[in-house]
């Protein structure tokens, strides 16, 4: 029960109030009952305020008041948290409402100071005749897997790519580098799982199957190097070439979209991991020049220059110019062998150096391109730069740095310039969003931090 102080009305009150004397704080505390829980059932943080009103002065009222002020408080707090959250989510909703109706998928190309993205069925049209005489008439691709002493993995990436995504996924063949010196390739029985009856629709045949299901073929390579990887493939039926490392799985919806990006740009590299290679911002100390970034940075800079091969497309051609003297030099192989690393950065090297001469200020025809796609990415947990081997997450990066650094060196060495060319995370993504809506194929590489204030 709370008490309310009533002076005014209290007998004390008048007799000294006419000779002006003002009360003591004995014959002010008059007091009257209050009986709160007979107005009220209910205990609420606002209607107990509403009661208290006028100031206590007893020291048993001000502790009720002020346990029912930081009542107050803190209800009034939630309820702002609540509303903010609240917002927070109506406009993110609606953001991405609105981005995914107004994206666009194609190519950026700019005229007379206007950006235009210009998807497939655009370039049909007469008027981008030349730009659609770019695009390659190849409808299928090969998939090359690399791999290493981890058969399990390799069955699991055998049995997506040829079983789950196979020919429907515009894939006709697939490619195994056998790297183990040591064994013989194992029989394709012995590492692809049994084919999926559940993949084609409606009843079909063992023979109409089959047609579903891409070649496998398994290439022993004479060393055990990155180099092999890029090694010249016999055989090959299509110019489109999709390095992949088996611990990678691109949804196959995904898969279809990066073939046609690279339709679209057939000499560029086309892929799913974009990053940075820029100057050093100076914050913390490093010994390269040139540092390299993960997608954070791509993000916060909105700009990329390199497309790991780990899950990308390019044309076959590189194959061959990757193990030419004139084209790359052989000091960088013997410095890929030696440091067990950098074979990514030695094409993306290439493949800028050979674009350089198509771009324009119109259309970035050759440039890298980055296709946003759904991926499994095991390598994140178990990879180089993220197991608990001599290599720790920053020492990886920092080493990827040095290798930048080397690459540059041996060009100057040769007479060539810096190839890397900085291009827009929004121009040179296949599929057109918002900016804040850019994200990497897999949630985790927002993680991926180790040289990012370097």
């Amino acid at each position: 029960m709370r008490k309310r102080i009533n002076s005014q009305n209290s007998p004390n009150s008048n007799q000294n109030n006419t000779h002006g004397k003002p009360l003591s704080v004995e014959e002010s505390l008059v007091v009257e009952p209050i009986h709160i829980g007979e107005q009220h059932e209910h205990d609420s943080d606002v209607d107990l305020l509403d009661q208290i009103q006028d100031a206590p002065s007893s020291p048993d009222s001000y502790t009720r008041f002020q346990q029912y002020y930081h009542a107050g408080k803190k209800y009034q707090r939630r309820q702002i948290c609540q509303m903010t959250l609240l917002a927070f989510l109506s406009i993110l909703v609606l953001s991405s409402t609105v981005g995914l109706m107004l994206s666009k998928t194609g190519i950026t190309y700019k005229q007379n100071g206007f950006t235009m993205i210009l998807s497939p069925q655009d370039l049909t049209e007469p008027k981008y005749k030349l730009i659609s005489k770019s695009v390659s008439q190849t409808t299928s691709f090969a998939v090359v897997v690399n791999t290493f002493k981890r058969p399990d993995m390799l069955k699991l990436s055998l049995d997506h790519w040829v079983n789950k995504c196979g020919t429907q996924a515009n894939i006709s063949q697939v490619f195994v580098v056998w790297a183990e010196l040591d064994k013989v390739p194992p029989k394709l029985e012995d590492v692809l799982p049994p084919q999926r009856k559940t993949r084609l629709k409606g009843p079909a045949s063992k023979d109409e199957q089959k047609l579903h299901v891409p070649e496998v073929e398994f290439i022993r390579v004479p060393k055990d190097s990155l180099n092999s990887r890029f090694l010249p493939i016999r055989n090959l039926k299509s110019d489109a070439v999709f390095m992949v490392d088996d611990d990678v799985r691109i949804d196959c919806e995904s898969i279809k979209a990066g073939f046609e990006a690279w339709r679209h740009s057939p000499n560029a590299l086309v892929g799913y991991y974009p990053r940075l290679a820029s100057p050093k911002l100076g914050i913390f100390e490093s010994k390269a020049e040139v540092i390299y970034h993960t997608w954070p940075i791509v993000f916060a800079k909105q700009k990329f220059n390199i497309i790991l091969t780990k899950a990308s497309f390019f044309h076959t051609k590189y194959l061959e110019m990757y193990h030419d003297n004139d084209e790359n030099p052989k000091e960088i192989l013997e410095y890929v062998d030696a440091h067990m690393n950098c074979e990514d950065l030695a094409m993306a090297f290439l493949v800028a150096r050979k674009t350089a001469s198509s771009r324009t200020t119109e259309y970035c025809r050759d440039c890298p391109l980055y296709v946003h796609g759904k991926i499994k990415d095991e390598g994140l947990f178990n990879g180089i730069s993220t197991s608990g081997g001599s290599l720790s997450p920053i020492g990886h990066m920092e080493k990827r740095s040095q290798c930048l650094d080397t690459l540059t060196a041996f060009y100057e060495k040769k007479g060539w310039d810096y190839p890397l060319f900085d291009v827009s995370l929004g121009d040179q993504s296949w599929h057109h969003k918002f900016w804040w809506q850019n994200a990497p194929s897999n949630f985790f590489e927002w993680f991926s931090v180790g040289n990012s204030l370097m």
